[in-house]
């Protein structure tokens, strides 16, 4: 099977909201991006690549402040630079340090400053650094070599990125070292050409598509081990490509390229409860899968054709397809939809004390957190590397963890979610306990 239909959803780390209004799709073969206007779902232009030609356009992604979208151009060994205000190519990443050999896609650190591009061609993934738009130097994968590296997907804390290889791999990426610690323990449920880990919202659980055996693997994200496959009984996959969970972490959706249909994942039961139905808008090769903040409305963009379907998340059934008045769709392939600009958007500090309280023969060592925030929303709080508690409100904010060791240094991140559970922005607290 070519490659040309690997590709990957993941979740994007925010700093600060962006406020990009439209949605982005890239037409692999008509080497344009095609400009979506959400409130209307209809294509209104695409986006001026006179500084910067697309050529095999293949994933899109935007960058935490909303400011700059990166398109990885699979032609001509380029990545693009779109300007969002003006919908319009500024240039293209130097890559003088390590050139770009096929890329696939870039995702980007939780501040914002470091993005991993994958380069299928050279089995690379090289790290750029956002503000300059250049490359800085690559992941170091000595203990877990890359092989046609495409998908990557990072975790909710923004620790770890996960990449998928052609050696029936995925690869272990610590972010802030900057190197490959492993490779994910797959004994109960074999990799197979593996294309992508998708994350749950709260970072416990991943569904790994595997294109070759028609299956999906379900990976505790904490032990990065497969536990086993989701059962595909009411919803038989045939080449999965794209595995997008809803923001409540309920469902999730994967396209099988091969069969041109959806199907639904019970994220609970990690078992299929059927397949979109598409009626009012049948797929074609259905490959990248993009769901709005609000949960309510998924796209997917038709390879097969120029279409790219709607689906109704609340009925599991498509109810037409994005209205393309200009023609510019062509071999759709990747859907970049925009944030809800509702959501806290700066980061912000965290203070806290600690304490100890004695009940006779037992004691309680605890430490007390207490943030603001201008905007209502949803907040993660980890302790070193594990997820805590979840706090929601507006204004002044407080959090107890308790039953800590005495004397023990913890840090605490509280990360902001926005409405459609993606990081955008976070406060770091370093204390020890009593």
């Amino acid at each position: 099977m070519s490659h040309f239909f690997k590709i990957t959803l993941f979740a994007l780390l925010f700093k600060s909201i962006s406020l990009f209004p439209n949605y982005l799709v890239t037409n692999f073969g008509g080497n344009s991006v095609s400009i979506v206007d959400p409130a209307t779902q209809t294509i209104i232009g695409t986006v001026n690549d006179t500084l910067g030609p697309f050529s095999g356009p293949f994933v899109v992604t935007i960058t935490p402040d909303g400011t700059t979208a990166f398109v990885a151009n699979r032609n001509n060994n380029t990545m693009s630079v779109i300007d969002i205000a003006t919908d319009s190519v500024t240039g293209i990443v130097d890559d003088t340090l390590a050139p770009f050999d096929n890329p696939s896609m870039a995702i980007y650190s939780l501040d914002g400053t470091t993005a991993f591009i994958t380069n299928e061609g050279n089995n690379v993934v090289a790290v750029m650094n956002v503000a300059t738009r250049t490359i800085t130097g690559t992941v170091n994968d000595a203990s877990g070599p890359f092989s046609n590296p495409n998908a990557l997907s990072i975790t909710p804390d923004g620790t770890t990125i996960f990449v998928g290889n052609d050696n029936d791999t995925v690869s272990i990426v610590n972010v802030s070292t900057q190197s490959v610690t492993g490779l994910v323990n797959d004994a109960l449920g074999p990799f197979d050409q593996p294309i992508l880990a998708a994350i749950t919202p709260d970072g416990t659980t991943a569904f790994v598509t595997n294109q070759d055996n028609n299956t999906v693997s379900v990976m505790n994200v904490t032990t990065q081990a497969v536990t086993g496959l989701v059962n595909s009984a009411l919803g038989p996959f045939d080449e999965p490509q794209i595995a997008a969970i809803t923001p409540d972490g309920a469902t999730a959706f994967v396209s099988n390229i091969n069969n041109n249909t959806v199907s639904i994942i019970d994220v609970a039961t990690q078992a299929t409860t059927g397949l979109v139905n598409d009626a009012l808008g049948p797929f074609s090769g259905p490959a990248g899968i993009a769901i709005t903040s609000d949960g309510t409305t998924a796209f997917v963009a038709n390879s097969g054709g120029s279409s790219v379907s709607i689906i109704d998340v609340a009925t599991q059934a498509v109810t037409g397809v994005i209205s393309d008045p200009f023609s510019t769709l062509a071999g759709p392939f990747w859907v970049a939809v925009s944030s809800s600009p509702s959501s806290p958007n700066a980061d912000f500090s965290v203070s806290g004390k600690t304490g100890k309280d004695n009940f006779l023969t037992e004691s309680n060592v605890f430490v007390k957190l207490s943030w603001n925030s201008s905007a209502g929303g949803t907040f993660r709080i980890y302790r070193d590397s594990t997820l805590v508690g979840t706090v929601q409100g507006q204004g002044a904010l407080k959090f107890t963890d308790n039953n800590l060791k005495s004397k023990k240094t913890y840090t605490y991140r509280v990360i902001a979610l926005s409405s459609g559970g993606s990081p955008i922005s976070e406060g770091v607290l370093v204390i020890k306990s009593r």
